[in-house]
């Protein structure tokens, strides 16, 4: 069996019947791999699964981010295993996903070109919305970190 040389990456949206959504990286591979922060706030851990979302009764949707290298796909994996945790209450499974992101896009693992505006403009609206959600020492944390939240 061939695999293809790039494969698409999700962010995987999980209702679990609470106020906010559960984020995940979604890599749609010859294997799917699953990568999230599960558990409660301020206990969150990383995981890395092989499955694919769209098989969990508590699947919801998938929003399209871009293009991975499969062989880049150990890399998103070592990269969430090493993002600094955060033990705010207010760090949670969307900032993770953020974090996992941006990271990819410094490391210039993400093939942004060709993703469409919309697609872009949806995802952000969604970083917005939980931005918005989070209290404001978790934004102070961010700007002392010198993170961005976008995507460029």
């Amino acid at each position: 069996m061939t695999w293809p040389e790039e494969v698409q990456l999700h962010v995987a949206i999980y209702n679990q019947g609470v106020m906010f959504k559960h984020w995940a990286v979604f890599i749609d591979g010859p294997l799917p791999v699953v990568v999230d922060a599960p558990g409660t706030y301020g206990q969150l851990r990383q995981e890395t699964r092989l499955e694919d979302p769209r098989e969990s009764n508590k699947f919801e949707e998938l929003i399209p981010v871009c293009k991975v290298r499969v062989d880049d796909i150990p890399r998103v994996c070592s990269y969430a295993r090493r993002l600094p945790r955060n033990t705010s209450p207010a760090w949670n499974c969307q900032t993770f996903v953020v974090d996992l992101l941006v990271k990819c896009q410094e490391e210039a693992i993400l093939r942004l070109e060709g993703v469409d505006d919309q697609r872009r403009e949806r995802f952000e609206g969604r970083v917005l919305r939980s931005e918005l959600a989070t209290d404001e020492a978790t934004e102070a944390e961010w700007q002392e970190r010198g993170t961005k939240r976008t995507l460029r």
